[in-house]
């Protein structure tokens, strides 16, 4: 039996997931389907900071429709791990950013993600 592998989703990537939009690249597609989805808690904060500012909906009924209808989660992880690790990604100054980056990063995991920064400067991130 084959271990499946874990991919992560930037937010973004969420939100269009649970929009049911369909601009996902090739290798995101297959990633997904052949992978469990998790996402960074930073991700869960994001979208709280998005709602906020009326951008989307609440993000918990994003978060429960997707658990809902796909193997979908989220991944702990210890806390100053996190911050040690997002100290040593320079690429941007965005703290979400850094963070969703940096959770991937200690995971050895893929991330999801369209933001063109990420994808140039992560060896982790796809689209």
């Amino acid at each position: 039996m084959v271990k499946r592998k874990i991919v992560f989703l930037d937010t973004h990537a969420v939100v269009w997931l649970y929009k049911g939009k369909k601009i996902f690249g090739q290798k995101s597609l297959q990633l997904m389907n052949e992978s469990y989805m998790r996402i960074s808690p930073i991700v869960r904060l994001e979208l709280m900071m998005l709602f906020r500012k009326g951008r989307i909906i609440d993000p918990f009924t994003i978060l429960s429709s997707l658990k809902k209808d796909f193997y979908f989660d989220e991944d702990p992880i210890d806390f100053g791990s996190l911050i040690t690790k997002s100290m040593l990604i320079d690429f941007t100054n965005d703290p979400f950013d850094r963070l969703i980056v940096a959770h991937a990063t200690l995971r050895e995991s893929y991330l999801i993600s369209k933001d063109r920064d990420i994808l140039k400067n992560s060896n982790w991130a796809v689209w």
